[in-house]
């Protein structure tokens, strides 16, 4: 009995040794296919970015993504047919950049003040506020509000114009096979909304020359929250009134080594398009003295320009 025992215990014990023996090895063989195929992942890796850097270095006119090189909008595609618009997309940056600056230094010159820049406007609310000066901060909150109000009501009506685009196409049965998002944007975009903008901005700038100073910078303010947020939107989202984004963009990318960026070209002719657009605004300024209605002639170029984009 004794014996019989013992032999069955040896048994027990045989059966589980062997036991953990089988899970050891299973466990290392499991362990060894992972590992072999994280080194083949890896190698994979390695291979793609390997691979990544000859083709850039082997391309010299290989840029880096926009979108991580630009700030205030680039024109990366000089075709107007892209942007549903008459003229080159060069063409409009150059003429609405001229318009920006004569505009900001008539009223630079005259008022002390940018209807289109609303950066220091909130700086001097801010500075207003913590000095207690309410009546001035009051009408600063006045400005900034009406550059919003004419942005929302540019804005809706560009949107009530996309929309009727878009039932008028579903009608039609118009069906969009196999495009990215961007191509339907592009193929859905309407600039119709520039018929009743481009009337309506003649109209506000040429009140606003009849007006006392207080009311002719609100309706300016408001009259370029018509314009420039629909123009950068007809344009790609490119920015054609400010400046700093345009000398950030051309700063990077002479530090990329990009200067051949098509980038490049759009930042440098809105820069100097509002360059010249403020020294011209100037010199008429200097021969034509205050009392020249500049604003109803301003609206009337920023009308016609408008019209342009249809």
């Amino acid at each position: 009995m004794y014996k019989f025992f013992r032999r069955s215990m040896n048994l027990k014990n045989w059966s589980f040794i062997r036991l953990v023996f089988g899970f050891t090895a299973l466990q290392s063989t499991t362990n060894a296919q992972k590992h072999h195929r994280h080194q083949q992942v890896t190698s994979l890796l390695n291979h793609h970015r390997h691979q990544h850097r000859l083709d850039i270095s082997s391309s010299p006119n290989h840029y880096l993504p926009t979108s991580q090189i630009t700030r205030g909008g680039g024109i990366q595609d000089d075709d107007k047919e892209q942007y549903n618009i008459s003229l080159s997309p060069l063409a409009f940056c150059s003429i609405f950049g001229f318009l920006g600056g004569w505009t900001q230094i008539i009223c630079n010159q005259k008022f002390d003040i940018f209807t289109a820049m609303m950066t220091g406007h909130y700086l001097n609310m801010s500075i207003l506020f913590a000095e207690r000066q309410w009546k001035e901060m009051i009408w600063r909150c006045c400005i900034i509000l009406s550059y919003i109000g004419g942005t929302i009501f540019g804005r809706s009506i560009e949107v009530r114009y996309e929309r009727q685009a878009l039932q008028s196409s579903d009608d039609k049965g118009t069906e969009v096979v196999q495009q990215s998002s961007v191509q339907q944007k592009h193929q859905r975009r309407s600039n119709a909304h520039f018929k009743i903008l481009a009337p309506l901005v003649f109209v506000i700038f040429a009140i606003a020359d009849k007006m006392n100073d207080k009311a002719k910078i609100t309706l300016l303010c408001f009259g370029n929250g018509l314009i420039y947020p629909s123009v950068s939107y007809a344009l790609g989202g490119t920015i054609t009134h400010l400046m700093t984004g345009h000398t950030t963009n051309v700063s990077r990318l002479v530090g990329g080594g990009q200067v051949h960026h098509k980038g490049m070209k759009t930042s440098l002719c809105i820069l100097g398009s509002i360059i010249a657009g403020g020294v011209f605004g100037t010199k008429v300024l200097g021969l034509l003295g205050d009392d020249f209605p500049y604003f109803s002639i301003l609206g009337f170029f920023y009308g016609c320009a408008l019209l342009l984009l249809l």
